[in-house]
């Protein structure tokens, strides 16, 4: 670290780790032959690399959104490491998990800056659904809310959630409705009509599509 007159303050953490950790083969030893002296019977030797796949791609260089949140977290790491308190080692693992999910959401914005710039219309979607699982939202109603036309609407909330906005406030009522079959003696057409369903048959067929169960199979198995 170097500091001078006009010259910024600057640090590099590192930090090593193994997402996914395997035991050494005992039949196996290290080797350091260039790739094309291994043979084929070495060669199967390899081990899958279970990382390549889309899920965990991270570009080589970040720009991080905030900058001080990474950084906050690897110090916390570091030193719950260092102290090496009672049970240190699950509680390292579940924070390096965090900062490695905080790390892809990051990939993941870069990646789609639009969504980013859509965020606020999108949580206060995602807000508007959640408040009102007692009656069918339509995407018209969606519209009017965010300002955003109806397509690019669907389209934004599919990247950000994993589903149509219409496909989760559905999920949404249906979660709930399977609470209150399960923690009330309430009739099914009481909650059906209590979650904006007009009848049993439509509320049962939405409900088997969701949990793959009808609604009765949470009364019966109670």
């Amino acid at each position: 670290m170097k500091v001078g007159t006009g010259m910024l303050r600057q640090r590099q953490t590192h930090l090593h780790f193994d997402l996914i950790f395997e035991e050494d083969s005992p039949d196996v030893k290290i080797s350091f032959k260039p790739l094309e002296e291994i043979s084929e019977e070495e060669m199967v030797w390899f081990r899958e690399d279970v990382l390549d796949n889309n899920a965990f791609k991270i570009a080589s260089h970040l720009r991080l959104r905030n900058p001080v949140i990474i950084e906050k977290m690897l110090f916390e790491i570091i030193n719950e490491f260092q102290m090496k308190l009672p049970y240190y080692e699950t509680n390292v693992k579940g924070m390096f998990i965090q900062l490695f999910i905080h790390l892809l959401r990051e990939n993941y914005w870069n990646q789609n800056p639009h969504l980013v710039t859509n965020m606020d219309e999108l949580v206060k979607i995602r807000s508007y659904l959640k408040h009102h699982i007692d009656q069918k939202v339509t995407v018209d109603e969606l519209v009017h809310i965010s300002g955003i036309s109806k397509f690019y609407l669907i389209h934004l909330f599919k990247k950000t959630f994993g589903m149509s906005p219409i496909q989760y406030h559905q999920m949404l009522r249906i979660e709930k409705a399977k609470e209150t079959i399960q923690f009330t003696t309430e009739s099914l057409t009481a909650i059906a009509e209590k979650f904006g369903y007009s009848d049993i048959q439509s509320f049962s067929k939405a409900f088997k599509k969701i949990d793959g169960v009808k609604p009765s199979f949470y009364r019966k198995n109670k």
